[in-house]
Formats: structure tokens, sequence, C-alpha cells
């Protein structure tokens, strides 16, 4: 018999032997040989692609020459898929070479129509799909099987019940993925090495014999693990979410035992968050990288993906949510100013999946609204293609296909880019959360508008051109200090704006803390007088300001004057009021969110004062003096009924 040759975009190969094993066989790898990747196309090279079609039937011919079963083959690829993956997940466990079984697993996935799957071929995976995203996670279940088999067996059924029951759950894909990872963890490095008998016996209903004994136990535990800080609290709170949520899905109970106390160890975990912080110096190189890497990006993959990480270096908004987000969570609002704003809807899963809903208007977080606005213009050519990410505002083409910026791989990706500028300081989503960008943002962006048409100055060039940044007191960022206020001061528009003038103005309405320039009937005085009608109408009263004067320095009609009496009114403010408030819930339990609402108030005060410092230091001065000798300044005389110095 002749030799039979198969034609491939680069070269010739001969394939007798395989024809001479299976026609079948031949016949299917030539429909493989011709499908889009193995000519070249999505970018592929076309030696390179040719090569690895070689691997290919190599693979094959591994197969045939050592697998006992080979003669399954002889039908050709759909051997490799009948009885649910049998023949394919013997050879996954075989001798063949990584190489080798990867390039046949592509191929399988071309033979099929779509590409092959973990638990297609792998055993004992738990696979979760993340719609969304059009992705699924696996975590391997093998050593829990090992060690013990009947939970294992028991964890396998839960997961397909939760599976169903999904939709009528209050969490997501995203929760069920992260319990079932620290369970898994929990009974294999936790509960088997001391319990193993008791959940080979009882299975999980062990948790719950011989009154709680093995529950009460691993609580116990954990809770030693915190305090000793061999564990963190977040992990130690954590693990004992997963065991409550696993003792109600197995209808158990649960022991109220060995609590961990959050509010214990509270000082020492914001002190172990501060030191995470970046400083300004990290933040400046970053964005200054991040500008530059934005300017020669190549492809929408890189500029999606950069735009990203600029929006969340301004936000501080968590990678998921953000991920998430669709074109329907942004809503754009024309007001009668012929201003636009924007409210943009995220939704966080270690929040029960509240929806946290942002107010931009270009200004309160700089830029970030002409950002999305870019992102959505950038994107819109590939909303036409048939895609299950196309509603997603993140997406990009690569290859002729869309993608979505996907929080797996996010980071890894940004820190590769940012390298390739030269960047030296890593990109750290949880650190950008703590340390917050904006304020650094508006200053480093006076510069970046000045040099955005010669990117070709180095890093050092540009920082002796850069106005050098005031550094904070204050580590709580700009997002967070204003979604604080938003939940505290509803209805009211919040404003990081910092304006001062020169002297006072007779016109605008006195405040405690400052000038209020509303003309009244506004949103915010019918916000606070829908508060308070009840009062107002005991009172028989009808006004028509706002009297809310501790929300005063969050709003955007708020102006302070840089003379030593205004200054001492806001003193007054941060030393008497907001301390006295600060004492009265400082023996109260669940006091934290109070607590933190007085710190960013306080640290409002300290950004102002800092501001008026720079305008007029005499001022200052002259007003801690006038405090120092007269007390809280009289304005403030309604709000504490005594005052000690």
């Amino acid at each position: 018999m002749s030799e039979m040759m198969l034609e491939l975009p680069v070269g010739n190969t001969n394939i007798t032997d395989l024809f001479n094993f299976s026609p079948a066989l031949v016949t299917d790898l030539k429909q493989i040989q011709s499908s889009e990747r193995y000519q070249g196309g999505k970018g592929h090279s076309l030696r390179s692609i040719s090569a690895r079609f070689r691997v290919v039937l190599t693979a094959c011919r591994f197969i045939i020459a050592n697998e006992s079963n080979t003669d399954v083959l002889k039908q050709g690829f759909s051997a490799f898929v009948e009885d649910n993956y049998a023949f394919l997940r013997s050879i996954y466990s075989s001798d063949i070479r990584k190489e080798l079984r990867n390039e046949l697993l592509i191929a399988i996935g071309i033979y099929m129509g779509s590409p092959l799957l973990k638990h297609h071929y792998q055993s004992d995976l738990w696979a979760f799909y993340f719609d969304a995203q059009d992705a699924w996670r696996h975590i391997d279940s093998t050593d829990l099987k090992e060690t013990l088999p009947r939970v294992h067996a028991e964890m396998t059924a839960l997961l397909d019940s939760e599976f169903e029951l999904l939709a009528q759950k209050n969490y997501s894909i995203e929760t069920l993925h992260t319990r079932f990872t620290k369970a898994k963890r929990l009974l294999r490095e936790r509960l088997a090495p001391n319990f193993k008998a008791e959940f080979e016996l009882c299975g999980l209903q062990a948790l719950s014999a011989d009154n709680h004994r093995i529950q009460k136990s691993l609580f116990q535990t954990i809770q030693s693990d915190v305090q000793q800080k061999k564990i963190s609290l977040r992990t130690g709170t954590g693990y004992f979410e997963v065991v409550r949520w696993l003792m109600e899905v197995t209808e158990q109970e649960v022991v109220d035992a060995y609590r961990i106390s959050m509010q214990r160890y509270q000082t020492h975990a914001k002190r172990a968050s501060l030191e995470k912080t970046y400083s300004d110096e990290e933040l400046i190189e970053l964005v200054y990288h991040l500008e530059q890497a934005i300017e020669q990006a190549r492809d929408s993959k890189q500029r999606v993906t950069l735009y990203f990480a600029k929006i969340q270096l301004k936000t501080c908004w968590n990678t998921a949510p953000m991920c998430a987000i669709e074109l329907s969570d942004i809503k754009e609002i024309e007001l009668p100013t012929s201003k636009k704003t924007m409210v943009i809807m995220l939704q966080k899963a270690r929040k029960g999946y509240d929806i946290d809903t942002y107010h931009l208007d270009g200004r309160t977080v700089n830029s970030v609204m002409q950002d999305l606005l870019h992102v959505k213009a950038l994107t819109e050519p590939y909303r036409e293609m048939d895609s299950p990410f196309k509603s997603l505002l993140f997406i990009y083409q690569e290859y002729g296909e869309l993608g979505c910026v996907k929080g797996t791989n996010i980071t890894s990706y940004i820190n590769a880019l940012l390298e390739a500028q030269g960047c030296g300081v890593r990109y750290n989503s949880q650190r950008i959360r703590k340390s917050g960008a904006n304020y650094i943002y508006r200053e480093v962006a006076k510069d970046l508008r000045k040099y955005k048409k010669r990117m070709r100055h180095s890093y050092s060039t540009f920082i002796q051109h850069y106005k050098q940044v005031e550094e904070a007191d204050s580590q709580t960022t700009l997002g967070e200090a204003i979604q604080t206020m938003q939940s505290y001061f509803t209805g009211r528009e919040i404003s990081a704006d910092i304006i001062i003038i020169d002297k006072d103005n007779p016109k605008y309405q006195q405040t405690p803390t400052g000038l209020c320039v509303s003309k009244g009937n506004d949103i915010e005085a019918q916000q606070y007088h829908k508060e308070h009608r009840l009062l107002h109408k005991e009172n028989g009263q009808q006004a028509t300001w706002c009297s809310d004067y501790l929300a005063c320095i969050w709003c955007k009609y708020f102006r302070t004057v840089a003379d030593p009496d205004h200054v001492w009114q806001l003193l007054s403010y941060r030393d008497y009021v907001l301390a006295d408030m600060r004492a009265s819930v400082s023996n109260l339990e669940g006091n934290e969110q109070q607590k933190e609402a007085m710190e960013v108030l306080k640290n409002r005060v300290n950004d102002i004062l800092r501001q008026l410092g720079i305008r007029n230091p005499q001022a200052i001065d002259q007003a801690e003096e006038m405090q120092r000798n007269q007390g809280m300044h009289p304005f403030w005389s309604f709000a504490i009924s005594a005052v000690t110095v």
C-alpha cells in the first residue's frame, strides 16, 4: 500500500500507520486539522500550529502503543467522549506526557465543537459554573475522598442539591464556591486528623453527635488560633460562618459557643490594615505608569483592563463587583442645568448581596464618570457580537472573540502591563481599597495633562516636575468616607470638594461650621424637613432652610471662610461636639458604625483645616488661641449640655 500523506499549512506528514489502524480515526483527524485553529486562525503562527498538530498525531500513536483498551479508538475520536469520557479519564491518569495530553485535549474539544472542561476528564472535581463570566472553577476533592470517603459522598450530593436550589438561595455561586472550599479545608485539615472514626460512622451528622462535641471542639480550636494569631480574625470568622451554614443545610443545631469578638481585636486589625496601605509615593508611581500604559496600549484587551485599573484606583471599588457591572447598572441622568450625572450600582457578595449605589457627577469622584463613559464607547463596537458577555461593561475583543475582565486573573495581567512600563510598585486591589488614590490622582493628573504628549519622559523626570503632594493625616479613603456619609445623610448629595472663601458674606446663611450658599427649598432642605416634619408640626414651624448642621461639612453648599472666627467654629465642632458624641456611644454594643462615621467627620474637618492652613496660616494660629482662652465657640452651645475643658 502506498504511503498516505497529510498536508499541513507548513509541510506534510505521513499518517499511513494511523490509517492502517483506523480509517475512521484519520477521518476525524483530517476534520480537526481543517479547523480554524490548525489553519492559522485567531492569530496563530502557521509553522507553530502545524508543529502542534503533529503533537496530536504523536499523542494518538502513544495511546495506540501503550493503552490496553486501545481498540476503542478504532471508532475514531468519539471513543474519547463516550460513557461519560471513561476512555479519556483513563488516558489522563496514564503515563502520557503532559504536552501530548494537553494538545490532545484541545483537539478533542475541536472535534466536540466546544472546549473540554476539567471535570470531563479529571475525577473527583467539584465544578462551579459562573454564568456572568461564562467560566468554570473547580475544587479538587481527591484528598477528602481518600481521607473521609463517606463525608466526600455527602458533600458531593450536597453540592448537587445546592446547585438545584441556588436560585432560591440568598447567596450566589461565588459564595457557594467559597463555602465548599473552606468546608473541605476544615474537614480535611482540622476534623479528619482527630475525628476520622466518628465521621466514617456518622458522616456529617457527627458534628452534632454526643452533645455537639466535635462542633464545640472545632469552634474552640478556631478561637484559640485567632487569639494566638495563627490565623487572621477574618479567616476565623469565615470558618465560623461556614460551619453554621453547613449545620443549617444538613438540618443540625448550631452551638453558640467560643465566639470570636470582632471588637476585641479591632484595634490590632486596624493597625495591621494601615500597615498594608500604599504610601503617597507608591500611588504616584502607580498612577504615572498606568497613564503611560494606557497611552501605549496596543489592543482593546489592554486598554479596557487598564481603564479598569484606573477606575478602581480612583474609586476603591471591589474587584468582583466591578467585573460584574452591566450596562443596565449605569444610568445617565440629564439635569435641568444641562449637566449630566451618573448613577452606578454595584452588588457585593460580602455585604449580603446588597446593592451599593454611587452618584457621579464628574467632580465628586474625579473624572470617574468620564472614564466609565470612555469604556462604554470603547466597547460599543463589540456589543453586536453573539456572546454572553455583551451586556457587561468591561469587555474586549481578542482573536475575533469577545472576552470579559475576570477577577481571577485581572490583577496579574495589570501587573504584567505595568511592569512592561518599568513600574516598580505592584498593583494590589486590596491595598488600593485600603489606601485610596483619588486625592493623589487629582494632583498627578495636573502634570499628566501637561506631559500627555511627551510620554517618553522617564518617571524620574516626571517626578521632578510633579507638585509635591502633602501627606494625608487620615488613612480613610475618599471612596469609603463618601460611602459612609451617604448611609448616614440619606437623600443628600455628598461632595468631596472643599471650597474656601476669603471673607464672610452676609447674604449666605450662617451655620455653626461655616456658611451655606443654598437658596433654600432644595433637595437637601426637603430631605431634612421630610425627616423632621413631625417635630415641625408640633412646634408650628415652617422653615425653608436645612438645619442638619452635622452634615454641613460634606454638603455641596458648604463654604468655609479663611478667618479666625470660622476656623474656631470648625475646631469646636471637632474637639467638643464630635468628642462628646464619641463619648456618648463608647459604651454601647454594636457602636462600630457610629464610631466609623465620627472618625470620617473628624478626618473631614482635618482636611478642611489643612486647606485653610495653606490659605491663611495665621487664621489657624489665632483660632487655636481663641479656643484655648475662650473654650468652645458659642455657636455650638446648643449641641452639648455641658462643656468642660
